[in-house]
């Protein structure tokens, strides 16, 4: 007796590709994009959010940092300019002549009084040394 094999067919279309050994594909599921339920898309959406907050940490370890002090001029001042070896400059108003007057902080020691003669001001800028 010759023995038939039957196979039932389906009219639900599958899409993707067939195993190339024979194997049995794996059913799709329609409507779910990370697995199941709302925990996965949380937990996606936290990671999403995050990621640019974490870089943002490990990027702050490479910046400068800054220590501010005080700079002891008489009068009212202005620092103009700081370059990269801490020497800053700026001017004050000389409380006797009424004119702009430059001043120098180099490595703590305060220069003040810098002016040019016959000038009425003289406003030092950022000092490119």
């Amino acid at each position: 007796m010759k023995q038939t094999r039957t196979q039932n067919i389906s009219t639900r279309t599958q899409t993707g590709s067939a195993p190339a050994n024979g194997a049995a594909a794996l059913p799709v599921r329609r409507g779910r994009v990370f697995g199941g339920g709302s925990l996965p898309k949380a937990g996606v959406i936290a990671l999403l959010l995050g990621l640019p907050l974490g870089a943002g940490l490990l990027m702050a370890a490479d910046q400068p940092q800054y220590r501010f002090i005080a700079i002891t001029v008489p009068v009212p001042s202005e620092a103009l300019g700081i370059n990269d070896s801490g020497l800053v400059t700026g001017a004050y108003i000389d409380p006797v002549t009424g004119g702009w007057t430059s001043f120098v902080l180099k490595r703590g020691e305060l220069t003040t009084g810098i002016e040019i003669p016959g000038a009425t001001d003289t406003i030092l800028g950022t000092a490119n040394i």
